[in-house]
Formats: C-alpha cells, structure tokens, sequence
C-alpha cells in the first residue's frame, strides 16, 4: 500500500492542477447528491401535499353526501307538512261551508222574523 501512496504523492507532485480537477470533482458529485436529496424531498412533499388534498376533497364529498341527505329529509318532511296543511285548509274550508250555509239559514229565519215583527207591531 505504501508503494501505491507513493506513486500517488509522485503524481501530484508532477502535476498540481490534478489536486485542483480532484476537488472540484468531488465538490460536483457532492452537489449532485445534494441535488438530488433535494429533488426528493420535494417530491415526497409534493406527494404529502397531493394526498392531504385528495383526503380533504373526500372528506368535503363525504360531508357533502350528509348534508344531500339532510336536506333530502328535511324536503321530505316539508313535502309532508304541506299535505297535512293542504289536508286541515281543505277540512276547515268543507266545515266553514257548512257553517256559512247554517248562518243564512239563520240569517234567513231572523230576516223573516223581523218581517213579522214588523207586521205585528203595524
């Protein structure tokens, strides 16, 4: 090994620059590396990022699901007021008819009775 070194050392002594093209080589595998850790980062965030949206447009389908049948009930349960309300109007309209028909009769009656009235006071 101490033959390998010294031909190493032999090397760079007869030319410098190769210590010079060592380093900057090694400085440009280094950021490449670094590079590359970056541009994985950013990917697995970017990932990160891609999946909390997908489970938050999800979750808003998933709420949005819960309020359509919310408010399919809540019609539902409009849709059967207004019966039972159409039902009571109709029920109330078929009783004041029957009143309103019993009230001039006895319009009728007491119209006649005044008549009468009149006619025996004259």
């Amino acid at each position: 090994m101490s033959k390998e070194s010294e031909n190493l050392s032999e090397g760079l002594k007869r030319s410098p620059n190769l210590i010079a093209l060592i380093v900057v080589v090694g400085c440009f595998l280094y950021y490449l590396y670094r590079h590359d850790q970056m541009k994985m980062q950013e990917a697995s965030r970017d990932d990160l990022v891609a999946k909390q949206r997908i489970e938050q447009c999800h979750n808003i389908q998933h709420e949005s699901n819960l309020v359509m049948d919310k408010l399919n009930t809540s019609l539902n349960n409009q849709g059967n007021a207004f019966r039972e309300l159409t039902t009571a109007i109709r029920d109330l309209r078929v009783v004041m008819e029957a009143h309103n028909g019993k009230m001039v009769i006895i319009l009728h009656e007491l119209n006649q009775i005044k008549e009468y009235i009149k006619e025996v006071k004259s």
